[in-house]
């Protein structure tokens, strides 16, 4: 699956972050005697044929939390920038690994937690470690799909983070913050309006106006992008076009010539024209808009 993935590629990331906290320190700090060692998370987080300890991986997820609280006091707005960048890649590590020791859990929470009449049922032992995760700060939240994951919730980095990081990294972390409280697709469908997703666009656009020589510019380009092509295209069961005629739907045209009204200097704008002039043809479309966007980011 895509976690085992996710936990592969975070390997690396994750030994790199905890070593940093290290390098956060003058003289007159004593940042060292709060670290919690590499080993201790690789170890915890390490694939082999045994599952991962759940209790283990929770009580070191809050343990990590507190240290990089402290650890926030005693650094400057750059440091914790790279406090955050790492921290949220270890995160992603400890997340995954609690996938792996519940994914037994999670692939049948619907059979657990709900009968016919959709009454919680879970048994005693699921319903312990739903209390322990619960504890911690940890949600179980619907992926769509009948995909349920452990995350944290959608304000955790933004109020850990919010006093310390720049302006540009305090915006990023809010924007995602802001979206990350709904749904925003399943089943390959939007689960938001099209309007909504012009919304996230305008976000990421003004984010890029307002922060150009931003760190996370690459990052913020990659979501702009992502939603452009979203709200022009759709998905593949929330399709802006009809499937059968290739013309646009009646909403959808609505929906663009409202944009283009109320933002006519957008680059989403003249997108957006492109969309409206199309013939018909999904994929030559797609092409056109990736042709515009490669040549504005150039």
């Amino acid at each position: 699956m895509k976690l085992n993935h996710i936990v592969c590629i975070a390997a690396a990331l994750l030994i790199a972050s905890c070593k940093k906290d290290t390098t956060v320190n003058n003289a007159d700090r004593s940042v060292e005697r709060l670290e919690i060692p590499a080993d201790t998370v690789a170890a915890a987080t390490a694939q082999s044929d045994a599952k991962p300890d759940l209790q283990q991986l929770v009580t070191l997820y809050t343990d990590r939390k507190e240290h990089i609280k402290i650890l926030l006091t005693q650094s400057t707005s750059e440091e914790a920038n790279e406090i955050y960048d790492a921290y949220y890649e270890e995160n992603m590590l400890l997340l995954s690994s609690m996938y792996r020791a519940e994914n037994n859990m999670l692939e049948h929470f619907y059979d657990y937690f709900y009968d016919e009449e959709k009454r919680i049922t879970p048994p005693d032992s699921i319903q312990r470690k739903v209390i322990l995760l619960k504890k911690a700060g940890l949600d179980l939240c619907e992926q769509g799909e009948g995909y349920v994951d452990i995350c944290a919730g959608s304000d955790y980095y933004y109020n850990i983070f919010k006093l310390y990081v720049t302006p540009d990294y305090k915006e990023f972390i809010r924007i995602n913050a802001d979206e990350d409280k709904e749904v925003y697709a399943f089943d390959a469908g939007l689960h938001v309006t099209f309007e909504q997703v012009s919304e996230r666009v305008l976000h990421w656009e003004t984010f890029l106006q307002k922060f150009p020589k931003t760190k996370l510019r690459e990052k913020a380009i990659d979501n702009y992008k992502s939603y452009q092509m979203d709200y022009l295209l759709g998905m593949d069961n929330t399709r802006s076009m009809n499937t059968e005629t290739g013309q646009l739907e009646d909403e959808n045209i609505a929906e663009y010539r409202r944009f283009i009204a109320k933002n006519p200097n957008s680059f989403t704008s003249k997108l957006a024209k492109i969309t409206l002039e199309n013939t018909g043809n999904l994929e030559q479309l797609q092409a056109r808009i990736e042709q515009e966007q490669a040549k504005y980011f150039k």
